[in-house]
């Protein structure tokens, strides 16, 4: 679903080979968050290592793959705006992120320097992807699992979202900045389950001393971000399942609050943190206004905290 959502946000509502370019979207995710440190790391200097894994050759072909599609949407968005009218204002069409990159690279008045290039759109779409559907698809999966364990947080959440919605009958994107506590869950749920525990990795640009730690420049750093929002000096009951303590005050995770960083901060966050918010409060208002949730009697809820979690069993029921 989160991926049907990016896809129409980047192209629009159809697009040739749009499937196979999901399916090779995914496996980059899949391969960024499980590969995305290896042994080679651990020893830099090493170069042979890269070579021994097969990592950077997976990498390398994944990203030829990627690639291709994307000259190839590209190449027919361009050919299409050919032929179709002035602008390309037909009545019903849709503002999508692929025209709106190449608009602005038709339009550019400034220098040749500051042109936009097809690199430039195919990072951006890709980026938009990876930040967009995977950390969405974790978040939903964390906050499920935390509401089953947590019954009476559930049922104030689920109260929450059906009065807001009780007259009009469904649940729209208009209202959902009404829902305090349900967005309370998920800055709870970020706050202890990172959608990536460990931050994209960064390069140190200069030579810093960390705690007694000498950092020499171009040395790749991780940010443990699932152990900064389980610090008990940053957070009361650090290890509690608590929205609560969001509720009444202006914590958020934008960036600005260094103790709840799920999506980084700095010049370098996340470009795609909207996007992802978007993608996991719509689906979870629907959740939440349509079902009610409950464990089977055998079922339990524990939680693997590796980078992805583990499946249990439940079951889900219509409210009405």
């Amino acid at each position: 679903m989160t991926f049907g959502i990016v896809r129409r946000a980047a192209f629009g509502d159809k697009c040739e080979d749009q499937d196979e370019f999901i399916s090779v979207a995914k496996e980059m995710v899949r391969m960024v968050r499980v590969k995305g440190f290896g042994v080679n790391d651990l020893f830099p200097s090493q170069k042979w290592l890269h070579v021994i894994t097969g990592e950077r050759r997976r990498f390398e072909e994944i990203h030829r793959k990627c690639d291709a599609l994307l000259q190839k949407f590209i190449d027919e968005r361009v050919s299409s705006s050919k032929s179709d009218p002035p602008d390309g204002e037909e009545e019903g069409d849709q503002i999508n992120l692929l025209d709106d990159l190449l608009n602005l690279r038709d339009h550019h008045s400034g220098s040749e320097e500051g042109r936009m290039t097809m690199n430039n759109a195919k990072s951006i779409i890709l980026e938009v992807f990876i930040a967009g559907t995977e950390t969405s698809v974790t978040l939903l999966q964390y906050t499920i699992l935390e509401l089953l364990r947590n019954s009476e947080v559930m049922k104030r959440a689920q109260e929450e979202v059906r009065q807001v919605f009780k007259k009009q009958g469904y649940v729209s994107e208009e209202d959902i900045s009404e829902l305090k506590y349900m967005k309370a869950v998920l800055k709870e749920t970020m706050r202890l389950h990172p959608p990536l525990p460990l931050l994209v990795p960064r390069e140190s640009s200069e030579r810093c001393e960390i705690n007694g730690y000498t950092i020499p420049p171009k040395t790749q750093m991780l940010v443990n971000a699932w152990a900064i929002g389980r610090d008990p000096s940053c957070w009361e009951r650090a290890e509690e399942f608590w929205p609560e303590r969001f509720v009444e005050c202006d914590i958020d995770y934008k960036g600005v609050n260094f103790g709840l960083i799920p999506f980084g901060a700095g010049r370098r966050i996340c470009p795609g943190i909207f996007l992802a918010m978007a993608n996991v409060e719509l689906p979870l208002a629907n959740l939440l206004f349509h079902f009610d949730w409950q464990l089977p009697p055998s079922g339990h809820t524990t939680l693997d905290e590796d980078l992805s979690v583990i499946p249990i069993s439940y079951h889900h029921a219509p409210s009405f």
